[in-house]
């Protein structure tokens, strides 16, 4: 009976020092063991010496791999590109990705709500207003992507976080009106 790819993870989330998980990373390699995308992202999040790796790292050990990028890789960076504060990172591996849905006519990674929350979200939590908006801006007006009712909690998180007041009313009704254009929703 061989091991399949599910052995391999509980094996590894079993080991409890790098040393003893390494060991079994360079088993799988030795035995020509393919890995996924799942187990790479278990590899980084369960490995101590992975869990600071930065975002460009982590896109460099799937591409060592031959692992396509897909969505819950992109967004797995994205997050730790957020996290590492390289903002510029983040935008610009998504404005690749957009790019080459364009020239190739397909999409193959969808940039949907999810990613434009990620990005509004990490500035409302700053409390920045402007670059929410701007971002908001930059990807809906475009018609890049599709914002949900998630996209406009974060937008309102943004305008208060800071205790954003001068032009509050001008502001929070845009952002109701968006809401109402885009899901039809008012709150």
């Amino acid at each position: 009976i061989t091991p399949n790819e599910a052995t391999w993870g509980i094996l590894f989330q079993f080991l409890e020092t790098d040393k003893g998980r390494s060991t079994l990373i360079e088993t799988m390699k030795e035995m020509n063991i393919g890995m996924s995308y799942r187990f790479l992202i278990t590899l980084i999040r369960g490995m101590d010496s992975m869990k600071e790796m930065s975002g460009l790292s982590i896109l460099k050990l799937f591409q060592q791999y031959e692992i396509s990028m897909n969505y819950n890789i992109l967004s797995f960076v994205i997050r730790r590109f957020l996290e590492q504060k390289q903002l510029n990172h983040a935008l610009t591996t998504i404005n690749h990705i957009i790019e080459q849905n364009k020239r190739s006519g397909s999409v193959r990674i969808s940039i949907n709500a999810q990613i434009l929350n990620l990005l509004i979200g990490h500035f409302a939590n700053g409390g920045r207003l402007d670059l929410a908006l701007m971002t908001y801006n930059s990807y809906v007006t475009r018609g890049t992507i599709e914002p949900d009712p998630q996209t406009f909690e974060w937008l309102y998180k943004s305008l208060v976080k800071n205790g954003y007041f001068k032009n509050f009313p001008i502001v929070a009704h845009w952002i109701k009106l968006q809401r109402l254009k885009y899901t039809k929703e008012m709150r």
